[in-house]
């Protein structure tokens, strides 16, 4: 396929087949389902325990009323052994609600080494894409069932981010840490060590996520508020193990290596979490709103400054003066997000489809080469006169002219 990006007559028949790729991909996607807790299966434990001919019978109108009858004579049930003698790494039994029978389910408990190769034991609980791996059953402020609920609600959102992260790059992270085949986000008990500097971490381009207890607290905090408030940290990290870029879009030093990256996780956390229809809790003191159009806003700021050049932003880690911190990542994503919002639908898609054909950057030039060439191919557009003047990318990009060139007259600067 990287020919295919040099060649001028097969371009647009290519785009057009990534297009349809992609819609297949979003407009057809598989019904999400929600988390589904492991069952605790009454008939089955009577039957292992007591033969064949015993059943499950309800004695009283609650969770607590089953027994197993053999003949005449009743038997107690013991669900924690229902749950581990179902379920792999079941570990204790609990119910949603006491009054509704049916809604006993299993804790999942097993060994977690972490990143900074600490062994710990975790409580797991799995979704369809993701297993979210916990220090206990509390989840914030909330207790038993309505501490389910929360994490319920924290693995179905992410279940839901990892299906968009997938419908976007095409491709499943390589498993490193992982819990029965999905992709491990654990929680750390409070004072364990991070496996980086900060309090969440997540591998570059391969399956594992670890956040600190106190990310993990906030975390449940707000997602237990009516309406539910999601942390942006979970979204953001998963933009990590998606990012299969590194060898076609880093930087080379002394430029800032991890600007794409990092700008590839702030930009995809924002469609993630918008994909899935997720309401964002505050980043710090910031409200998840304001923080969003701070850094959708970044890219007009860095244009219309005489003194700011993709020198001394991009590649130095740094934007234009902000109230809020925010750095060159946050400017490389400011630059993705006005591009997918010029050109919706596929633009997104597409460019880290293209970006993942690309040829092998060995050079800050060619990385940068490789983003903008990926960027007119994804839009169907000749934007490298948007790059080289109005956004000031000072690099020579060789290709990048070649195949914008191709789709015609330059874009209008105004539009975007």
């Amino acid at each position: 396929m990287k020919n295919a990006v040099f060649c001028f007559s097969g371009r647009r028949a290519l785009a057009l087949a990534v297009s349809t790729l992609a819609g297949a991909l979003m407009l057809a996607p598989e019904e999400a389902a929600a988390m589904a807790l492991p069952q605790v299966d009454f008939s089955r434990y009577c039957r292992d325990t007591y033969g064949a001919s015993a059943s499950a019978v309800l004695t009283q109108p609650d969770a607590n009323g089953w027994k197993c009858r053999v003949g005449a004579q009743d038997y107690s049930v013991n669900p924690n052994a229902a749950c581990q003698q179902q379920h792999v790494d079941g570990y204790e039994a609990a119910y949603l609600d006491l009054a509704v029978p049916s809604s006993w389910y299993c804790r999942l408990r097993a060994s977690y080494t972490s990143m900074a190769n600490q062994p710990h034991t975790l409580y797991a609980w799995k979704g369809r894409n993701i297993a979210l791996r916990v220090p206990n059953s509390n989840c914030g402020t909330k207790t038993g069932a309505e501490a389910t609920q929360a994490i319920m609600k924290i693995v179905d959102a992410a279940d839901d981010a990892y299906d968009f992260y997938y419908s976007q790059t095409s491709t499943v992270p390589p498993q490193d840490k992982h819990y029965q085949g999905l992709l491990s986000i654990a929680a750390l008990p409070a004072g364990a060590a991070m496996g980086c500097a900060g309090s969440a971490c997540g591998f570059p381009g391969r399956t594992g996520i670890e956040l600190s207890d106190g990310v993990f607290q906030q975390m449940c905090n707000t997602v237990s508020q009516t309406p539910p408030l999601y942390d942006q940290t979970l979204f953001y990290e998963l933009g990590r193990n998606f990012y299969f870029y590194s060898s076609v879009l880093s930087y080379k030093p002394p430029q800032s290596e991890w600007v794409p990256a990092t700008g590839f996780a702030i930009a995809m956390r924002f469609l993630a979490m918008e994909a899935a229809g997720l309401s964002g809790a505050p980043i710090g003191s910031i409200s998840f709103n304001t923080s969003k159009s701070e850094v959708e806003a970044l890219v007009d700021s860095y244009r219309y400054n005489p003194n700011l050049r993709w020198s001394n932003t991009l590649a130095t880690n740094l934007a234009p003066s902000n109230a809020y911190g925010l750095g060159g990542a946050d400017l490389f994503a400011s630059i993705v997000l006005r591009l997918e919002r010029r050109h919706p639908g596929w633009f997104v898609h597409n460019v880290w489809w293209y970006a993942g054909s690309q040829s092998t950057a060995y050079t800050t030039v060619k990385a940068v080469d490789n983003f903008v060439t990926s960027a007119c191919l994804a839009a169907s557009a000749n934007l490298y006169n948007l790059f080289k003047i109005t956004w000031k990318f000072d690099v020579t990009m060789t290709t990048a002219s070649s195949v914008c060139s191709g789709y015609g007259p330059p874009v209008n600067p105004i539009n975007y």
